[in-house]
């Protein structure tokens, strides 16, 4: 029998000989056991479980493979962030090697969800040899340590399972009620028009002592906090991923969600009619992302009758506060979007009643 004692020390980067291996989801990682680098405990595999690699040279060739009874089979459909930055979805079960340069790091997934006793959790390593994977946690020396057994089938023993945390994000949008805002956010909105601000919560349980929080735009990070929940406002168009690690001395677990901010758009009607019927009242234009925004109105003569700067806002045809005649009037839009487009618009708008 084979006996190796860590302690169950994990880290959102597992560094390697070319990169960095990292994995999102709520998980245990135990490292160099019977030929493989690590072993990876998901608590569940779900839709947000991932495992990271991003290489230190961003010229490197990456590959993925699994691999069986001594095999490997080339993965030919992994997710890329960049030429550097990929990612997998984890199957219980299954081993994984990722390649940098031909420098290889081998990991066997479990998902404890499927199978929760570990006396039936049996891996493989790269040359096909079979074992079995038991753990036994204790305080040795005022520190938690775990005792990883790796055994033929005849060898098996009890265990105490690992306590373990966990994270769960959760959300809640500012909202904007203005009719003519396209995609404008609810309460519950992760996508739609600029900007979108966004308090983010952790719902952490067990015994989390650390929160990292991690925003990405188009796969690069571009801020990292450690409150337990933060608020953020989305300004630029792009998509975006949030991911959230708690961890204490002993354990970690993460989870993300995905933000996607529309490209701008105006467009300008042509006609309005403020007779207080309750529709079409004011000079409005339609939008979508705007982040800056000016208009002008003018009459047929060149003066200047109304001006402002909210896209959510208009014109409702008054002058000085009184109704302003029936007629053609001129109007004069910049605008910027999220997405850094200008705008410029100049017609004319009919006001009837």
């Amino acid at each position: 029998m084979r006996r190796v004692f860590l302690s169950l020390l994990t880290f959102f980067l597992f560094f390697t000989g070319y990169g960095q291996l990292f994995v999102q989801g709520n998980y245990s990682k135990l490292s160099n056991v019977s030929g493989l680098d690590y072993i990876i405990l998901f608590s569940k595999i779900d839709n947000s479980s991932e495992i990271h690699f991003k290489a230190d040279k961003p010229n490197a060739v990456i590959r993925w493979f699994t691999f069986s009874n001594g095999n490997k089979i080339e993965i030919q459909n992994f997710s890329s962030l960049s030429s550097s930055h990929s990612y997998i979805d984890p199957k219980h079960n299954t081993g994984y090697v990722v390649s940098a340069d031909g420098v290889e790091t081998t990991c066997w997934i479990f998902d404890k969800s499927i199978e929760s006793n570990s006396r039936n959790l049996f891996f493989e390593n790269l040359k096909g040899e079979k074992f079995n994977l038991f753990q036994e946690t204790r305080s040795e020396n005022n520190q938690s340590v775990t005792r990883i057994e790796t055994a033929s089938k005849s060898e098996i023993s009890s265990q105490e399972p690992i306590q373990e945390i966990g994270c769960r994000i959760t959300t809640t949008t500012e909202v904007r009620d203005s009719l003519n805002e396209n995609q404008r956010p609810k309460e519950t909105s992760l996508e739609g028009s600029a900007p979108l601000i966004i308090d983010f919560f952790s719902n952490p349980t067990g015994d989390v002592r650390t929160f990292l929080w991690q925003i990405y735009k188009d796969g690069n990070l571009i801020l990292s906090r450690t409150e337990q929940n933060h608020q953020y406002t989305f300004s630029e168009t792009g998509k975006y991923k949030v991911r959230l690690q708690v961890s204490n001395p002993t354990e970690m677990a993460t989870d993300s969600v995905e933000v996607s901010i529309s490209e701008s758009s105006i467009a300008v009607p042509r006609v309005f009619t403020p007779n207080d019927d309750g529709i079409n009242d004011e000079f409005r234009v339609a939008y979508t992302s705007i982040t800056e925004f000016n208009a002008t109105i003018l009459n047929r003569w060149g003066r200047v009758v109304y001006k402002w700067t909210n896209p959510q806002t208009g014109w409702d045809g008054k002058i000085g506060g009184k109704p302003a005649p029936e007629g053609t009037y001129f109007y004069f839009i910049q605008a910027k979007g999220a997405d850094g487009k200008p705008f410029e618009r100049k017609g004319h708008v009919t006001l009837l009643r």
